[in-house]
């Protein structure tokens, strides 16, 4: 039995909203998403379901329902991948205005806001899954082309179907992230270097084609613990234990601490619970999350794509941690590569240098990992993503033109057409127009859509040469309805 990792509390409050955005600064993704958001990267969550929430709902674009064998509801009953949901993709617009006292504007900002989340539910109620749910869950994202996967369970069992499912998503190209573990991380005495115990990484984190994740709190300070007595002083007062160090963790990222009232600052994870409220997360779960997001980044970014290419990133572009006291093989243990840096891992187009070190003079990047805003604004002129799939992804409506008996082209007009919802709205993220056999997309001179998600207006004017008389059309529209289906009505708009 798999068991999803971490623990969260709702806080409606300022602190909340605080340790959100004191987090994305911390691993430099505020400044990061003043050019890059992450956009459609499309990002698989492996866990308990994703609610709809309004911070991000606009942004779940498919998935499927391992537990209950049918698309997704929109419901998470457990709370924890809709947690994770936040931290990777949320969209930062308020969504709690008000209280006693007076407004707030408050909300939660993810790490690759303009991310495409798709809900992969396998775990019940209480948390709970199975290896088979989780293999079928690994191999739909395979089959469905995602480009980022996280995996939020952990158990300290193997089991050889899932790594060889693991082993097919890294030959797809997908880059696989996952907690090390703490709450429920496998304890066991092997020596006296580090006080009390040494705790196991878990699987799939510890699997190799799987970056594993552990987390540190958001002290300005880059120790973890300050001192060997700090820390063992720490581990005899605390409640929870800290994350894997057994040489697993390849990262770190926020996710640790401890809920305090008086100290909020020092939580790691602000995010998205149930529908319209936010909270406090604790665990290497968040951790996870928050590197999930910034691959996103990195592949949006378009300087990676492939796994290693990603991996080798996130680790070169990390920034430093240590503890005093502790020497650097356990040090290595503790933080991997060290914290992951957004703004370092993917710099905006216009850096000249090649090298990390220029990277960092450019970018005013300190030994804290912090960049220079003066600096990065400046600097901050990258466009838009707009490569996309080859292919549309699930719930990819296809509209194939002429129809109706329509059977051509007017000479060298343009190709006008009206996608319209059947149901709520749509949120279309893709469309495509072949036209013998050249393809036309958003990002490409001569293409547009404008909408209001219940109707969107697409044209595409002829490039230079423009299309003879009788030549058809055929046109693919990626959307995602709402309501839960694709839904579309197509209107063909004759000049």
């Amino acid at each position: 039995m798999l068991k999803l990792q971490g623990f969260y509390a709702q806080y409606e409050d300022e602190d909340t909203s605080l340790v959100n955005r004191k987090a994305l600064e911390r691993i430099g993704a505020d400044l990061a998403h003043l050019y890059n958001k992450g956009m459609g990267v499309r990002v698989g969550l492996v866990d308990s379901g994703i609610s709809k929430h309004v911070a991000f709902r606009e942004r779940i674009k498919g998935g499927w329902d391992f537990v209950r064998g049918q698309t997704p509801d929109g419901t998470d009953g457990f709370g924890h991948g809709t947690f994770q949901a936040g931290i990777i993709a949320a969209g930062g617009r308020p969504f709690i205005a008000s209280q006693s006292g007076g407004p707030l504007d408050l909300g939660i900002t993810g790490v690759a806001p303009e991310a495409h989340l798709y809900d992969l539910r396998i775990s019940d109620d209480d948390g709970l899954s199975t290896w088979d749910r989780a293999a079928a869950a690994i191999d739909w994202a395979v089959e469905n082309r995602m480009e980022v996967l996280y995996l939020g369970f952990g158990s300290t069992d193997y089991n050889q179907a899932l790594s060889d499912a693991l082993e097919r998503t890294y030959q797809a190209g997908i880059t696989v992230v996952a907690p090390v573990g703490s709450t429920y991380a496998s304890y066991t005495n092997v020596n006296n270097a580090w006080p009390g115990s040494t705790p196991y990484a878990l699987f799939p984190a510890r699997h190799p084609e799987v970056i594993g994740v552990g987390d540190v709190n958001l002290k300005d300070s880059p120790d973890h613990y300050r001192s060997f007595w700090d820390t063992l002083m720490q581990l005899m007062r605390t409640w929870r234990l800290y994350h894997a160090r057994d040489g697993n963790t390849e990262l770190v990222a926020p996710g640790g601490g401890m809920i305090t009232y008086n100290s909020v600052y020092q939580m790691g994870a602000g995010s998205t619970v149930g529908t319209d409220s936010m909270g406090l997360g604790l665990g290497s779960s968040m951790s996870a999350a928050y590197v999930a997001g910034v691959a996103a980044l990195i592949i949006a970014a378009g300087i990676a794509s492939s796994p290693a290419e990603v991996r080798r990133l996130l680790a070169d572009t990390a920034t430093t941690l240590t503890s005093e006291g502790l020497s650097d093989e356990y040090n290595q243990k503790i933080y991997g590569s060290g914290l992951v840096n957004a703004l370092l891992a993917a710099p905006p187009r216009s850096v000249a240098s090649t090298d990390i070190e220029g990277q960092k003079a450019e970018l005013g990047i300190g030994v804290d990992g912090l960049g220079d805003i003066v600096k990065v604004t400046a600097l901050a002129d990258m466009p838009p993503r707009t490569t996309m799939p080859v292919d549309p992804v699930p719930y990819a409506a296809r509209y194939v033109s002429p129809r109706d008996g329509e059977t051509n082209v007017p000479l060298n007009n343009p190709v006008r057409f009206t996608v319209k919802s059947d149901t709520v709205g749509i949120d279309i993220s893709m469309v495509r127009v072949k036209i013998n056999g050249a393809v036309y997309k958003y990002g490409d001179a001569g293409f547009s859509f404008t909408g209001n998600r219940h109707s969107y207006d697409v044209e595409v004017r002829p490039a230079p040469g423009g299309w003879g008389y009788e030549d058809t059309v055929d046109i693919e529209i990626e959307a995602w309805d709402l309501a839960g289906k694709p839904g579309l009505v197509y209107e063909r708009i004759l000049p």
